[in-house]
């Protein structure tokens, strides 16, 4: 948890022959999350796999309902074999299905990393929850009844079990709002929000156990506060 990087090797994968990328519009968050967690739990194996909020999801693909997002890439045919087969065990009855073709994979994905960020805002906050991929449909019901106009955004990364969150507000509004939100899922970052709502806050949230162990670690081999002060879990 405390250390200094001195080397670090990066490897390198080639681009995939082919992505394409499986959109699910499903009338409630119960029927999205359901289908994506049939999704996790069988064989297809995506390489990404979230929920976008209707608010998040008409913005960008024209889907105004709980939209799950299967990220595929591989060979041609693997692809489209697998895209098939994601459609046929998220979709349902009441469920609308389209898939985005390689270059508007490419696009949608970029698009989405920059909501997952930490680049600096302005007038809102951008909070990363932790919780089991099984619990964040319950969270992700607790965000829109708590915050209802006031959530900007919301995508909840079923494969690693992590919502990110933005929410909109004065500084004051947005101050309050941390200190609600802090205490959600098993653990809660703010990756970013205008520099008067961060002053004086700890963006990691509450402590984990063993903070106190760091705190002993970081006073006897960095004494002078001298790496990264304040950059860490408590403000270490």
């Amino acid at each position: 948890s405390l250390g200094v990087i001195v080397r670090a090797n990066f490897k390198l994968l080639p681009s995939p022959e082919a992505q394409r990328t499986l959109l699910v519009a499903f009338p409630s968050l119960e029927e999205a999350m359901e289908g994506a967690l049939a999704v996790r739990g069988s064989q297809l194996a995506p390489t990404a796999l979230v929920v976008l909020a209707p608010v998040t999801a008409e913005r960008f693909v024209g889907m105004a309902r709980w939209t799950l997002a299967a990220r595929c890439e591989g060979p041609e045919g693997a692809v489209l074999r697998q895209a098939e087969r994601l459609r046929e065990t998220a979709a349902s009855a009441t469920s609308e299905a389209r898939i985005l073709e390689h270059e508007e994979t490419l696009r949608f994905w970029s698009w989405l990393q920059g909501k997952l960020g930490a680049s600096p805002l302005a007038n809102v906050m951008r909070v990363r929850i932790g919780e089991l991929p099984s619990q964040l449909g319950e969270l992700a019901a607790q965000l829109v009844t708590e915050w209802g106009s006031a959530l900007e955004e919301a995508v909840l990364d079923v494969g690693s079990g992590l919502a990110y969150v933005t929410v909109a507000g004065t500084v004051e509004e947005l101050r309050a709002a941390w200190a609600c939100l802090a205490g959600y899922g098993r653990h809660a970052t703010m990756l970013a929000a205008p520099g008067d709502v961060k002053a004086g806050y700890d963006v990691f949230g509450r402590h984990p156990e063993g903070v106190a162990v760091m705190r002993r670690l970081k006073e006897t081999f960095d004494p002078e506060r001298t790496l990264n002060p304040g950059r860490f879990i408590a403000l270490l």
